[in-house]
């Protein structure tokens, strides 16, 4: 698994250096995305896991649709949209597809109250 962690940590780390972001590695459970002005940076987690990997995925995937998402709807609705696009483009991007990967995506927007149907859906990705 050690060599799979390792191309899944240089997947995150090309993806990240495409946003122009500046990199901050924190635990798993203060991954976020952070804009102050101009400056935007990206807190993920190091690759450990493929949750990891899935969570750091989802992370740049805020920063890879911000511009897609439409600025006209409620607060509500537009973190709604934001958090099942950055999670769709985190399965479209993952290189490697799991279980537990799927499970994380599932608890997180279940978090927002959203559907998960299409999410649980989608087929597995085997490296």
């Amino acid at each position: 698994m050690g060599a799979i962690l390792y191309d899944l940590q240089r997947h995150i780390q090309t993806l990240s250096l495409e946003t122009g972001a500046r990199i901050k590695r924190v635990p798993l459970l203060e991954s976020r995305v952070i804009c102050r002005g101009y400056e935007t940076e990206l807190r993920i987690p190091t690759v450990a896991s493929t949750i990891s990997y899935a969570v750091a995925l989802h992370e740049i995937g805020h920063l890879a649709i911000k511009p897609h998402i439409p600025l006209f709807q409620s607060p509500l609705s537009r973190v709604s949209a934001e958090e099942q696009a950055a999670w769709k483009w985190a399965y479209q991007q993952a290189l490697v597809w799991t279980p537990a990967m799927r499970q994380t995506g599932c608890f997180s927007l279940g978090t927002y109250g959203l559907d998960v149907s299409a999410f649980v859906s989608l087929p597995l990705k085997d490296i």
